[in-house]
């Protein structure tokens, strides 16, 4: 078998339909699709089983609520197929997506270990590229080493927290012994579940294929998503994520340790900006964020040396516990931003 999908399913009744569908379309259809109930509460549950008894190429697994980590896994323990890809239970893809994939994977000088494709980010009133800032191709390792490893975490080219690929899970297509070799296995990481494992997966590689065909549709209209929701213990998930990416990235390249410097100060952006969204009062925010930061110091992961002077002050300021002028810059930086 060519190929295995696995889909998480959690809360998305809504989507559900269109997502399965537009992969049992495929104009490919050598492949398994995996749908993986991570004890969904709507009836995201009936739905897939319906789908298994409807089509042979459907498999089922249902599981007590465990997050994302354990239901990506779940699948990986039963997957039949030579590559591996992903799909989110609230997205979809194009018809000819593994068609592309696969014509990627039989047209390289060499069987890649993994296959990069576009993305689209879909919105209420328009679609916009994925972030991508490397050129289609086949990279080998001495390529991977030479033009993706000095710019896959932070493309200082463009800017701090800017990768020249996208970490997601769902943009790329994973050899079966690669992913099964190097997939999360730490079931607590709930922040940067694609980022835990991507990257070391695209360390590992020995070649890559890039494609410039634009083959998924990210949905960013789902308002009750993870990415929505406030969350009073993101900056333990970050300290469980850090400490994840130190043990399993950290050490293998010099040029890749010194990105993940502004990888840490980017994340340890995103929760100042996530507590003044949710708690717009300055007092309040810092009264939040120092409360999370005294059980788990995330500051503590990144050097403020060689850092650009706009994450510099952040990070500095972070250093010296103070944090409400950290989080007024935070709130002035998002008022600007808007």
């Amino acid at each position: 078998m060519r190929f295995s999908v696995i889909v998480p399913v959690y809360g998305v009744e809504k989507y559900i339909h269109k997502c399965v569908e537009s992969i049992l379309c495929q104009t490919f259809r050598d492949f398994e699709l995996i749908l993986v109930d991570d004890g969904s509460k709507d009836k995201c549950p009936e739905i897939c089983d319906e789908y298994a008894r409807r089509d042979e190429r459907v498999r089922v697994i249902h599981k007590e609520n465990g997050r994302l980590v354990s239901t990506r896994n779940a699948g990986l323990a039963v997957v039949q197929g030579d590559y591996v890809l992903y799909v989110d239970g609230d997205d979809w893809v194009t018809e000819n997506w593994l068609e592309a994939v696969n014509a990627a994977i039989i047209n390289a000088p060499q069987q890649p270990d993994m296959v990069v494709f576009n993305a689209l980010k879909v919105f209420e009133d328009r679609n916009e590229p994925l972030y991508r800032n490397v050129v289609s191709g086949f990279y080998d390792k001495k390529r991977l080493e030479s033009d993706i490893y000095p710019y896959m975490i932070s493309d200082r080219r463009m800017s701090i927290g800017m990768e020249c690929i996208y970490p997601s899970a769902w943009n790329k297509a994973y050899k079966r012994e690669l992913i099964l070799a190097h997939h999360c296995e730490n079931l607590s990481i709930t922040r940067g579940e694609d980022t835990s494992f991507t990257l070391e997966c695209l360390l590992c590689s020995e070649s890559i294929v890039v494609i410039d065909d634009y083959l998924y549709f990210y949905n960013r209209t789902n308002v009750t998503s993870n990415l929505a929701r406030y969350d009073n213990k993101r900056v333990y998930a970050y300290y469980l994520l850090f400490t994840y990416l130190n043990e399993h990235i950290v050490g293998k390249y010099d040029c890749v340790d010194r990105q993940m410097n502004d990888l840490y100060a980017n994340y340890i952006a995103t929760v100042l900006t996530h507590e003044i969204k949710h708690h717009p009062k300055v007092c309040e925010a810092s009264k939040y964020f120092r409360a999370q930061l005294k059980e788990h110091d995330i500051v503590k992961f990144v050097k403020a040396r060689n850092l650009p002077l706009s994450a510099w002050v952040f990070v500095v300021l972070l250093k010296l516990k103070t944090y409400e002028l950290a989080m007024l810059c935070t709130k002035i930086w998002v008022s600007n931003k808007k």
